[in-house]
């Protein structure tokens, strides 16, 4: 068994910081810090004539080190740094470059017993190239993870995860999929793949954010952002889950996204602490959709049975426990100015400590912070000091696009 990493970014730019390096029993230790802020797991080191990549981080200085296939590189006494950059450029790039020969030399993970990996960093771009992951074989053990590295001290020197706050200009903190226009900015064929803490925004007109209806089982979406999707059209999504073999949200927000459940078989989608403004959670006419700790402007269709603890704008939060007819500005989210809505709950929230106990398949909320206690509904758990999440759309922007 391997954990391989191959990390995607905007350039192939070095992002070294110069100096020396030594490998020994896959540990890498440099002369000089490497500092830069998008530098982390999966980048490629270049030295001596040779490539690995940073598995994990100690310091600075000191970072273990595997090649392409996930083990040990050869040890190397002091050589100088070459480069230090990312594997790739774009999403489709890696999906389509991971199993060539200079990489892992197969799509079948599990005959390879190898664990995939795509650290996805921020250059200050966007990623708008439309893909599809498919024709890899997965399992349970041998599975495909897309996602933003966060821990400072073991993966990288900035977090690259979204705080769901946009700078001035409409110009999202994290790595962000944008779609310009038309079609699905990430879909997803093979099973058992995860995308977690990206940025699906839409910039053109009726257009899909990711989509885990090819065919996919046992995909999983968490702690993603998904912005303007449904600004166009109410008929384009910000995340399809069909309900073959049961994919899941965790820790989602939606921004004039819907959330749709899309019948292929006959499984049941599990939707856990979602937090949809301005759009609906949709689950057809099938059944198939379990919802719980989620709160959206409205939830249409109909719901299974096993749904509990929601919440909605209107009448329809399906299940026991669920709250309905809420107001989900002021009382509910925290406002920070009449263009800028934060969608952290506050103190006074009926959100907080209204949800239902999911520790045995989650812990944390859409900021890492765990969630103890009485668990709150929506993305967020509840914590004096507040936070990010900002939408920079002013709540009339809201009522306006959500009928």
């Amino acid at each position: 068994m391997a954990d391989v990493y191959y990390s995607v970014g905007q350039n192939s730019n070095d992002h070294s910081s110069g100096g020396n390096v030594s490998i020994t029993s896959g540990i890498a230790t440099f002369d000089t810090a490497q500092v830069a802020t998008n530098l982390g797991v999966g980048d490629r080191l270049t030295y001596g004539g040779h490539i690995c990549y940073l598995a994990s981080k100690t310091s600075t200085t000191v970072w273990s080190v595997v090649t392409a296939l996930g083990v040990a590189p050869a040890d190397h006494a002091s050589t100088t740094v070459d480069s230090i950059g990312h594997e790739y450029t774009s999403l489709s790039a890696a999906e389509a470059g991971a199993s060539d020969a200079n990489h892992l030399n197969t799509a079948n993970l599990v005959t390879g017993t190898y664990h995939l990996f795509f650290p996805l960093y921020n250059d200050g771009a966007t990623d708008s190239t439309d893909m599809v992951v498919s024709g890899y074989t997965t399992n349970s053990t041998y599975y495909i993870k897309f996602y933003t590295p966060t821990n400072t001290s073991t993966e990288c020197n900035q977090s690259q995860r979204h705080t769901g706050k946009a700078k001035s200009g409409g110009v999202f903190t994290g790595f962000t999929k944008e779609n310009t226009g038309g079609d699905i900015a990430m879909g997803v064929s093979s099973d058992y793949t995860t995308v977690q803490g990206v940025i699906f925004w839409a910039t053109g007109n009726y257009c899909h954010g990711l989509n885990f209806s090819y065919g996919a089982s046992y995909c999983i979406s968490r702690e993603n952002l998904f912005y303007g999707f449904g600004r166009w059209d109410s008929n384009y999504n910000g995340l399809t889950i069909s309900d073959y073999h049961r994919g899941s949200s965790y820790n989602d927000i939606f921004v004039k996204s819907k959330l749709r459940v899309k019948k292929d078989q006959s499984a049941n989608v599990y939707i856990y602490n979602a937090s949809v403004y301005g759009a609906v959670i949709d689950a057809g006419t099938w059944g198939y959709g379990v919802v719980r700790n989620s709160v959206a402007s409205s939830f249409e269709g109909t719901f299974n049975a096993a749904s509990s603890n929601n919440a909605s704008e209107d009448a329809t939060a399906p299940g026991a426990n669920s709250l309905i007819n809420q107001t989900l500005t002021n009382i509910s989210w925290v406002s920070t100015d009449t263009n800028t809505e934060d969608l952290h709950i506050n103190s006074g929230s009926t959100l907080k400590d209204a949800g239902v106990d999911l520790s045995g398949i989650f812990t944390t909320d859409i900021d890492g912070v765990t969630r103890t206690g009485t668990w709150d509904i929506g993305a967020d758990e509840y914590v004096a000091a507040g936070g990010g999440l900002s939408i920079p759309v002013a709540m009339a922007d809201y009522r306006q696009m959500r009928n």
